[in-house]
Order: C-alpha cells, then sequence, then structure tokens
C-alpha cells in the first residue's frame, strides 16, 4: 500500500517503524525465562491503563481515516471539466467544514480521556519505551560470515518445531546480526524462549533490517497449551520503505492451531501467504533479498 506524503512526514513514518522493530525484539526478550518476569499487578495496571488509551485513539483514527477517504474521492483530476472542478471543490469544503466539527471536539476529548492513563502507563513501562534492554545487547553475537549468518538462521528456525525444547546448552536468549555492507544495512535477528504459564515449549524469533531508505521485520511464534492437546503458530510481517513522493507499506499476519506446535507450523506453511513470509523466498530465512527502495 502507498501512501503520499512529503519527504519529512515519510521520513517519520520510516523511524517509527523502525522504532516498533526495535520495540518488538525487546518484548520478545523480555518474555524468555532469563529475563525479569513481570509481575501479576504490572499486567493488570496496564490492561486497566490500556482501555482509556485504545477506545478514543483508535474511534479519532477511524474517524481521521474516513475523512481522508472522502477527500480522495472528490479529488478534482486535470481532465475533470470546470463544472466538476467546481463540485469537487465545494465538496471538499463541505467535508472540512463536517470534519472540523466532528473531529475538534473528537480529538480534544480524546485528551482529556487518554492524557493521563497514557502519561502513567509510559511512567511503569519507561524502559521498554525507551528502548532499553540489556540482554539483547549483553547477548547479541556479531557474524561477519553470509554463509555463517544464514546457516545460524536456519538452525534456530529449525529448533521452533521442537516440541520439548530443553537444550541446556542453548541460552534463554540469543542475538545474532550482521551489517550487510551492500546495503548499509543492519540485519538482526532475536530468538527467545517464551517463559509463560500459558504458553508450553514456547520460542519466538523475529528477524529485522533496517538502513536510510527501508526497515523490514519478519517473525514466528509458535508453543503449546499447557492445560490442552493444542498447539499455535502465528507468523508476521512489516516492511516499510521510502519511495518518490511517499512511502510503500507492507504488512502480513497468519495464524494457526493444531494438536501441537509442529503440526500448527506445518499448517501455517500451507497457508500461500504464510508460505511467502516464513520460507527462503523473501521471508524469515532470506530478509536480506528486501533491498532497499532508493528516493529518485
Amino acid at each position: 500500500m502507498k501512501v503520499n506524503l512529503s519527504k519529512k512526514n515519510s521520513e517519520r513514518v520510516l523511524s517509527s517503524t523502525k522504532w516498533v522493530a526495535n520495540a518488538g525484539q525487546n518484548y520478545l526478550a523480555s518474555l524468555s525465562s532469563s529475563a525479569k518476569p513481570t509481575s501479576t499487578w504490572k499486567k493488570l495496571v496496564n490492561a486497566l491503563l490500556l482501555v482509556p488509551i485504545i477506545v478514543p485513539t483508535a474511534a479519532t483514527i477511524a474517524s481521521i481515516v474516513c475523512v481522508y477517504l472522502f477527500l480522495n474521492a472528490v479529488s478534482a483530476h486535470k481532465n475533470d471539466s470546470k463544472l466538476s472542478k467546481i463540485l469537487k471543490f465545494t465538496a471538499r469544503i463541505l467535508i472540512y467544514i463536517v470534519a472540523a466539527i466532528i473531529l475538534i471536539p473528537c480529538i480534544i476529548s480524546n485528551l482529556m480521556t487518554s492524557l493521563i492513563p497514557a502519561l502513567i502507563f509510559y511512567y511503569i513501562n519507561r524502559d521498554f519505551f525507551n528502548q532499553k534492554d540489556t540482554s539483547i545487547e549483553v547477548n547479541e553475537v556479531k557474524v561477519r560470515s553470509e554463509e555463517k549468518y544464514k546457516k545460524r538462521i536456519k538452525e534456530e528456525a529449525d529448533k521452533l518445531e521442537q516440541q520439548d525444547d530443553t537444550d541446556q546448552d542453548q541460552s534463554d536468549i540469543e542475538v545474532i546480526s550482521r551489517v550487510m555492507k551492500d546495503k548499509q544495512a543492519i540485519d538482526r535477528i532475536v530468538v527467545a524462549r517464551i517463559a509463560d504459564g500459558d504458553i508450553k515449549d514456547g520460542k519466538g524469533m523475529i528477524r529485522t533490517t533496517a538502513n536510510d531508505q527501508n526497515v523490514t521485520i519478519k517473525g514466528i511464534i509458535a508453543g503449546n497449551l499447557p492445560d490442552e492437546t493444542e498447539g499455535f503458530a502465528a507468523g508476521f510481517g512489516l516492511q516499510c520503505s521510502l519511495t518518490e513522493g511517499g512511502v510503500d507499506l507492507q504488512c502480513s499476519f497468519n495464524a494457526r492451531t493444531e494438536a501441537d506446535k509442529k503440526q500448527a507450523i506445518e499448517s501455517l506453511k500451507q497457508s500461500e501467504p504464510a508460505r511467502n513470509l516464513l520460507s527462503d523466498d523473501g521471508g524469515i530465512l532470506s530478509i536480506e533479498q528486501h533491498g532497499s527502495t532508493q528516493r529518485k
């Protein structure tokens, strides 16, 4: 999906996507058994604080998107007649007026409702928002050889399907990175065991590449449910590239549940979008194929 934006706003969107990539890897690392567990009260407080933040914010964003779509629907074109241009101009003025009447009170009420909960939520989770995760920095291993890097990633991907992931020689968090000199990008993958009472033999891996023109995120999380004979696997991806006149955004998400996580991963691979996401062809095992989109 291409979004037309100014150069400055496009760079802001790319920067925000980089933040999402780092936040996703930090969050995965925080789920490992070696990380300090999140207390029950903190989870409860976070959940309660998110309600007055998400609901009004989602309503405001939905209203802004509707206004944007209406404005695009009545945008004038070069081959339009004078009458058509006048009608479209009048329609745009009316849309701006109605949008101002609706959006201004909506934005003000949104700020009043969510500002204090948002500040409290930020203070409680300030380490997460500030991208402070020493477990990633401590466990990071930099690999120079491209072949060795691909081999390590394939080994980690194969381990996802293991039912009893109790290899004592493997740490709870593994961070592998490589500098892609040809694209001036950093390729990094975070692999972590998920220590959660609701997930058994859980494991996830998130791989990102980022430079000044492109950010790509690919990941997969799989595990078994402890009290049920059921496993799950979920694959996700997000890519943001600077293009001429805006940004190109692509995202995907696929999830499956089966008798165990191995079967869930196999079922996930049966889906064509998931295959493209997880396979060797542009998936998590060859994310470096997504080069930077150069701005002309």
